[in-house]
């Protein structure tokens, strides 16, 4: 009985929600870190913004060895655009736990598409953009689940670089 209860303590601690995420985004380095130790989380990385990057980094791991880990929690940030939370992980049931909050938001799909092998849906809804990815490969059998919240003006102001982009590559082609 004890060791079911350990396993299950270790399990949730790991497997983040939805709800948590977005709390998460909004929350200051310090809260973020607080949260995730409370958790087992452990640091594991950061990286200040410089002249190419927009966004400073802090990359916690839960249950590291060396460099891999059950789960990737990724809290970048920045004074002109704000916080974005990434959170990697391999639990299908926690993905399927997420996908069902995303719906339970009323959130909508605006895009999916299949690149470099993996399934990527981006949603959307009146402040918050959520993006979802499933990847897999031959040498890893356990698929690798990816969520991304961020501000909603942000993904807009993304969608809306990368449309420039894209036009201008169409025009350089020809």
């Amino acid at each position: 009985m004890l060791c079911l209860s350990l396993y299950s303590c270790f399990c949730l601690a790991q497997n983040l929600s939805l709800d948590d995420l977005v709390l998460l985004r909004k929350k200051s380095l310090q809260e973020v870190t607080d949260v995730l130790i409370s958790k087992n989380w452990q640091f594991s990385h950061s990286a200040k913004a410089d002249s190419s990057e927009l966004y400073s980094r802090v990359v916690f791991a839960y249950d590291k060895s060396y460099d891999s880990a059950v789960g990737w929690l990724s809290y970048s940030f920045s004074s002109d655009f704000g916080t974005e939370i990434l959170y990697q992980f391999q639990n299908a049931n926690n993905y399927k736990q997420l996908k069902d909050k995303l719906l339970s938001y009323k959130m909508k799909a605006v895009d999916t598409r299949i690149q470099n092998g993996a399934v990527t849906i981006e949603y959307v809804g009146s402040t918050t953009a959520v993006i979802i990815s499933m990847i897999s490969n031959e040498e890893d059998r356990n698929p690798k689940y990816t969520v991304v919240v961020m501000d909603k003006k942000i993904y807009d102001l993304n969608k809306l670089l990368h449309q420039v982009t894209s036009e201008r590559d169409i025009i350089d082609s020809k």
